[in-house]
């Protein structure tokens, strides 16, 4: 409950504090522990408006999904975990953005040959497996690394947290215009993120190969590369748009898939494991 949706534990003694039992045992597992909301959860509290989201999206479409998902406000919860994870230590670099985009279009590249690879999730089995994540908190982590990890759907989760995480530094760390001349091409976060409205809600000018990806070879391989192409243009949220589009043509229940990484993630080393 706390890494998906930011909401603490209250004490079973004392409901107007925060479970410091909670707490300290998020801390030990490397997980996000800070208080975000001070409407603490209760075994009193209307359960049904967190766990309805797990069990209700099916019946919405994936991009109206995607709207209430995608937002600034999740933007920023990204960008905290992954600076949390010691992420973003050198932004400060002249071609830092230039290294965020490459790791964009590298994660749509591993989509590609995900599906190439035929490594695609059973649908069913990513429902229950996140349905039980979302009960415990917790994910199971050889089952995710074994059945999840790594195919198509987990790719182009990757792909869109990796723009939200940049979006959500926008948004915490410009502060003037000469900051976001420099990091996003003069583009301000909210800018990208009406973008990514008006092409999720209007589709203006979409290309038919998002649109119909049937999963017959060169038409994933075009889609996925008209993507690419608008991260290399600096056009994020029209990217972020095709990629939502274009799992919901494939039948991809890519929001879960978010979620599940993200939960994958909060339990993984500093840096991933990674050098940068």
């Amino acid at each position: 409950m706390r890494q998906v949706h930011g909401r603490t534990w209250a004490c079973h003694s004392n409901p107007s504090k925060p479970c410091i039992g909670a707490i300290e045992w998020q801390k030990n597992k490397g997980l996000l522990y800070n208080v975000e909301d001070i409407n603490l959860l209760t075994e009193d509290s209307a359960w049904h408006l967190f766990t309805q989201n797990f069990y209700n999206k099916n019946e919405m479409s994936l991009e109206k999904q995607a709207l209430s998902f995608l937002t600034p406000e999740m933007a920023t919860n990204i960008h905290e975990r992954n600076r949390a994870k010691g992420f973003y230590e050198c932004s400060d670099e002249k071609y830092f953005f230039h290294h965020q985009k490459l790791e964009m279009i590298k994660e749509l590249a591993e989509a590609s040959e995900a599906e190439k690879k035929d490594l695609v999730v059973d649908v069913d089995v990513v429902i229950n497996t996140h349905a039980d994540a979302a009960h415990t908190g917790e994910l199971d982590i050889v089952f995710f690394e074994g059945a999840i990890k790594d195919t198509i759907q987990d790719e182009m989760a990757d792909f869109v947290i990796r723009v939200m995480d940049y979006l959500g530094f926008l948004i915490k760390e410009c502060k003037t215009v000469d900051d976001l001349l420099t990091r996003s091409s003069g583009r301000n976060p909210e800018g990208i993120f009406s973008d990514f409205t008006t092409q999720l809600e209007h589709k203006i000018g979409w290309p038919k190969s998002v649109e119909n990806p049937k999963g017959l070879n060169y038409e994933t391989s075009s889609a996925i590369l008209e993507i690419m192409d608008l991260v290399t243009a600096n056009r994020l949220g029209q990217a972020m748009a095709y990629a939502v589009t274009f799992c919901e043509v494939r039948g991809f229940e890519l929001i879960k898939h978010i979620e599940m990484k993200l939960a994958y993630n909060a339990q993984r080393k500093k840096l991933h494991g990674k050098a940068y």
